[in-house]
C-alpha cells in the first residue's frame, strides 16, 4: 500500500524550533472531547439523529438494553452514529455479550460511511487483531482516513505508525506533522510528544503506544 503523506515541500522540520504549520492548513477544530458534536453530518446518518441521541441518553444512564434497542433500529436503517454506537455496545459487551467480530463489523459499516469515531476504532481493531485479522497497512489506512477529519485520536496513533515504521515507512518528520496536528485539536500525549521533539529530546513512546482507548458515543 502506498504511504500517503501531507505535502511538506515548503516546510523544513528542525529540532529544537517552533514549526510553522500553516502550509498545512492546520487548524485547532476541536477538542478531542467535543469531536462527535461538531463532526459534519454525512448523508449515511442525517435522518436518524434522534434514534441515535436517544440510544446515546439511554446508554449514558447505562440503560444498555435499551440503548441497545434504538442503536439497533438505526444501525439497520443505516445510520452510521447509531451503528457505531451497536458497535461500542458489543466491544465494551453492555447489554449484551461481548462480541469482538460483531464490534468491527459495525465500526466498519459506520467507518465506510465516513464517521471518523467508527474509523478510529476500526483502525485500532485492526491494530489489535480485535474481531479481524491484526494488519497494520488498514489500520493505518482507516486512521489516516479518521486523522484526515481532524479527530486527535487517530492523529496520534497515524502519527505513531510513521514514528515506528508500522504500516508505512518510518519517517520521523511526517510523524511530528501528525503529533504536531493532534496537539492543536487538545490530545495531551501528542502535546508532550512535541515538546520532547522540539527540545531535542527523545520522546517517551511505547511500540503499543498508538493503541488507545476506543471513541465511545
Amino acid at each position: 500500500m502506498r504511504a500517503h503523506a501531507p505535502d511538506a515541500r515548503s516546510t523544513r522540520i528542525d529540532r529544537g524550533r517552533r514549526v510553522d504549520w500553516r502550509p498545512f492548513g492546520l487548524t485547532a477544530r476541536c477538542l478531542v472531547g467535543a469531536c462527535l458534536l461538531v463532526l459534519s453530518v454525512s448523508p449515511g446518518y442525517a435522518g436518524g439523529s434522534d434514534v441515535f441521541l436517544k440510544g446515546r441518553g439511554a446508554y449514558l444512564e447505562h440503560r444498555y438494553v435499551d440503548a441497545h434497542e434504538y442503536w439497533s433500529e438505526g444501525a439497520k436503517a443505516g445510520d452510521a452514529r447509531a451503528q457505531f454506537g451497536l458497535g461500542t455496545l458489543y466491544h465494551e459487551g453492555s447489554g449484551v455479550d461481548k462480541n469482538p467480530a460483531v464490534a468491527t463489523k459495525w465500526f466498519k459499516a459506520a467507518a465506510e460511511q465516513g464517521y471518523a469515531p467508527a474509523q478510529f476504532n476500526l483502525g485500532n481493531a485492526y491494530r489489535r487483531g480485535d474481531g479481524v485479522g491484526r494488519d497494520d497497512d488498514k489500520a493505518t489506512d482507516w486512521w489516516r482516513r479518521a486523522a484526515d477529519q481532524d479527530f486527535a485520536p487517530a492523529q496520534y496513533n497515524l502519527a505513531t505508525q510513521y514514528y515506528f515504521g508500522r504500516g508505512v515507512p518510518k519517517d520521523e518528520t511526517i510523524a511530528l506533522i501528525y503529533y504536531q496536528r493532534a496537539a492543536d485539536n487538545g490530545h495531551p500525549q501528542a502535546r508532550k510528544v512535541v515538546e520532547s521533539l522540539e527540545s531535542g529530546a527523545a520522546p517517551t513512546l511505547a511500540e503499543e503506544s498508538a493503541s488507545v482507548a476506543p471513541a465511545q458515543p
